[in-house]
């Protein structure tokens, strides 16, 4: 259950971490999650990445493209979807769309993939954002010499870009790829763990044509009310060839949130970093729209030895991943020991004994598609372990489904009715048998 809480609030959460920050020590717990991070795993998603929208993967033509407006967009946020619903996280896919200005994209359907955790005793929600989309923007001028594709620099004619074409070759193993990679791995590595403050993981669409994604949903959270108590952004982090080091963006009123970033980066790599501050109105990245909307937010990003093929059909695992992947191994396991210190996180599958201040029951995501999978319904008594039934009705009070919660107070409505029939677009309600004293759960329906 996400709580809002009073801005002195904050300030005093603020502050003990900041007591806590200045007798920092790494924490055995999170070194041993560190100690899980499989560079292996993370390889083989990049080689995956790559391949989406290949007919041909691995025969060394890279055709392949995860641009949001095609289907290979789509089908990436899918099998990202399966992929964090196996790690145990709750997860949901938030469908949006926008009219590009290019008219050679056009109107563009596409999702985000968020997955979240509850925290057990929480102040605020804690985000971790990549995206995963891609996109071919060369320009005629300067394009370096394909080394795979046989043909001489000078006998290369004007390329097609995803502007022209959506489907033109954008394989994005760097960027970002890396940054997908690594959260997927963070989030397979923090499946069995609970944290105080409510998490997020954010998988954003359409960063590359507009950066959408982050903007729909940085406006979803602040519908709901969602006070963001920090935001990592996870952006090209793989290439790395001589100054080993990276680099940490933020703006000037997340100076306080650096500060304390920092501190953590100190505790759990010896990586060297260089720190920039960057207006708020500027970012080529999903910082933008938290930074705009005054949440403390950082980037992070590989340093000044920066990939060269960024948003070009040569960002390749071979030509833009250093060798073995050493530095997004260093990179993955430095942003997740900082998320984990933020969030403050418990490696065990069971939360701590806390009060709950009240049973309540949340859905999320919400709004939800019909036919898209389901909205997740959890009632705040999971702790007792109690089996709950759960009542869904329309908004003139008909009974219209009746589920039961897994024992851990949760369950998922598939927008059917007790008959399996499709229910329409609405509103409707959510309700725990006889509990009349908890409030009932606002549902929106799409089609």
């Amino acid at each position: 259950m996400i709580r809002l809480v009073p801005i002195r609030a904050m300030i005093a959460l603020a502050l003990l971490l900041s007591a806590l920050a200045v007798q920092a020590e790494p924490r055995d717990d999170i070194l041993a999650l560190q100690d899980q991070v499989n560079i292996d795993n993370m390889l083989w998603d990049l080689l995956w990445l790559q391949d989406i929208g290949d007919p041909n993967p691995g025969d060394g033509n890279l055709v392949g493209t995860r641009c949001a407006a095609t289907e290979w967009g789509d089908s990436t946020a899918f099998a990202i979807r399966d992929s964090l619903i196996a790690f145990g996280w709750d997860v949901g896919l938030e469908p949006f769309s926008f009219v590009h200005e290019d008219p050679d994209l056009g109107l563009v359907e596409t999702y985000n993939v968020i997955a979240r955790k509850d925290g057990w005793h929480a102040d605020g929600m804690v985000v971790m954002g990549c995206h995963f989309d891609t996109v071919d923007e060369k320009i005629p001028d300067g394009i370096p010499d394909d080394p795979h594709d046989g043909i001489p620099d000078d006998d290369h004619e004007t390329p097609t870009t995803s502007y022209d074409d959506p489907y033109s070759p954008a394989p994005g193993a760097d960027d970002n790829g890396s940054g997908t990679a690594a959260m997927l791995e963070i989030a397979r590595v923090l499946g069995r763990c609970s944290f105080r403050q409510d998490v997020e993981l954010c998988f954003f669409s359409a960063e590359e044509i507009g950066i959408k994604g982050s903007e729909h949903h940085v406006a979803a959270l602040d519908a709901a009310g969602i006070n963001v108590a920090g935001y990592f952004n996870v952006d090209m982090i793989g290439y790395d060839i001589d100054t080993h080091d990276f680099k940490l963006f933020y703006d000037p009123q997340s100076t306080w949130f650096k500060n304390f970033v920092t501190a953590f980066i100190d505790d759990y790599t010896t990586m060297p970093y260089v720190v920039e501050q960057i207006g708020s109105s500027w970012s080529n990245s999903d910082l933008l729209h938290f930074w705009q909307t005054s949440k403390p937010a950082v980037g992070f990003w590989e340093g000044n030895d920066h990939a060269p093929y960024w948003n070009q059909s040569l960002d390749t695992f071979v030509d833009c991943i250093s060798e073995s992947g050493v530095f997004l191994d260093g990179m993955t396991k430095m942003i997740l020991a900082v998320f984990c210190e933020w969030a403050d996180v418990r490696v065990t599958t069971n939360a701590p004994s806390t009060p709950l201040g009240g049973a309540q029951l949340t859905a999320w995501p919400n709004p939800f598609r019909s036919g898209e999978g389901a909205v997740n319904l959890r009632y705040g008594l999971a702790a007792t372990g109690l089996d709950t039934e759960l009542k869904i009705f329309d908004v003139n009070g008909r009974l219209q489904r009746t589920l039961r919660t897994d024992g851990q107070g949760k369950a998922l409505w598939d927008g059917r009715n007790d008959h399996g029939e499709s229910l329409p677009s609405g509103v409707y309600l959510a309700r725990p048998a006889g509990a009349r004293e908890v409030k009932a759960e606002r549902i929106v329906l799409l089609d």
